[in-house]
């Protein structure tokens, strides 16, 4: 929520997307969502030209299903 109103109070507009459905009907160019929505499968990266990672933390674990998810 707090990316989402910083975006905002810059004139940026922003989708927070929960599925791949979302995704594709969103009509900003900024889309939030969290890692859990790509790992459990219901986000597609490859569908994104690029991504912006928060809390990179989350990918150091190179054995998790996250850091697979991503890895492409």
């Amino acid at each position: 929520q707090e990316f989402k109103a910083d975006a905002e109070r810059l004139g940026i507009q922003v989708t927070y997307c929960r599925t791949q459905a979302e995704v594709e009907a969103a009509t900003t160019d900024l889309i939030l969502t969290n890692y859990e929505r790509v790992r459990d499968g219901d986000i597609r990266p490859s569908y994104f030209t690029f991504a912006s990672l928060d809390e990179a933390s989350v990918l150091r674990s190179y054995g998790s299903k996250t850091y697979q998810e991503f890895l492409d």
